[in-house]
C-alpha cells in the first residue's frame, strides 16, 4: 500500500473530508471531495461546484505536498434559490401594494440560505513534482477548484478551514503501520507454534 492510499485511509477514516488533485503549472485540475464512497474524477457540470480558493498552508510531507485552502462557490443554486424565482414569476402578476410583503419573504428566504453554511477540511494531496522553494509562491495566492460534492448538498455557500496539524496525521499513520507489523509479527509466531 502507498504512503499516499494510506495517509487517504486514515484521513477519511477520522471523519475528513478530502480534496485531492493534480499540479498543473499554478492551477489545480481535477479534484474532487471524497466522501465515504469514492467516486472518479467527473468534468465540470453534473454536481460539480467551482470554489475560487485561497492557500493558506503549504508543508513538505515526504514525497507529498500537503496544501490547506479556503474558500467560497462562485456558481452555486440551491433548491431554496430556484423556489425563489419561481415565486417572483407568480407574483410579479399581483398588485404593486404586496411588493413591501414580498421583500421581507425574500429576506427570510435569504438567511435561511446563510444558515446552511458549514465548516469541511480540505487538503490537497500533490505529488511532489517540484523543489520545495518553489512552493513559496503558492501560499497567499487565488485558484479556481472544480469539485464534485457527494454528501447530497446542491451548495456550500462558503468553505471554512479546521486545520489538522501535520504532526497528528503522521502520528496516526506510524501508530496503524506498528500496529499492522506487531499483528503480523504475532500471527506468524502462533503460526509456527502450530
Amino acid at each position: 500500500m502507498s504512503m499516499l492510499c494510506l495517509l487517504r485511509k486514515v484521513l477519511l477514516s477520522s471523519g475528513v473530508s478530502m480534496l485531492d488533485g493534480w499540479a498543473m503549472g499554478s492551477h489545480i485540475r481535477t479534484a474532487q471531495v471524497s466522501g465515504g464512497s469514492e467516486k472518479p474524477h467527473g468534468t465540470r457540470g453534473g454536481g460539480q461546484l467551482l470554489y475560487t480558493c485561497r492557500c493558506l498552508q503549504a508543508e513538505v510531507f515526504s514525497d507529498l505536498l500537503v496544501v490547506t485552502w479556503m474558500g467560497e462557490v462562485k456558481d452555486a443554486v440551491t433548491c431554496e434559490k430556484k423556489k425563489i424565482k419561481k415565486k417572483k414569476k407568480k407574483k410579479k402578476k399581483k398588485k404593486k401594494k404586496k411588493k413591501k410583503k414580498k421583500k421581507k419573504k425574500k429576506k427570510k428566504k435569504k438567511k435561511k440560505c446563510l444558515t446552511r453554511q458549514r465548516g469541511v477540511l480540505l487538503l490537497l494531496l500533490l505529488p511532489y513534482l517540484r523543489e520545495p522553494h518553489e512552493f513559496a509562491d503558492v501560499v497567499g495566492q487565488e485558484y479556481h477548484v472544480a469539485v464534485r460534492c457527494y454528501h447530497g448538498d446542491e451548495a456550500l455557500h462558503r468553505l471554512q478551514v479546521q486545520t489538522v496539524h501535520l504532526s497528528v496525521v503522521i502520528t496516526i499513520t506510524i501508530t496503524i503501520v506498528i500496529t499492522i507489523a506487531l499483528t503480523a509479527a504475532a500471527a506468524a509466531a502462533a503460526w509456527r507454534e502450530t
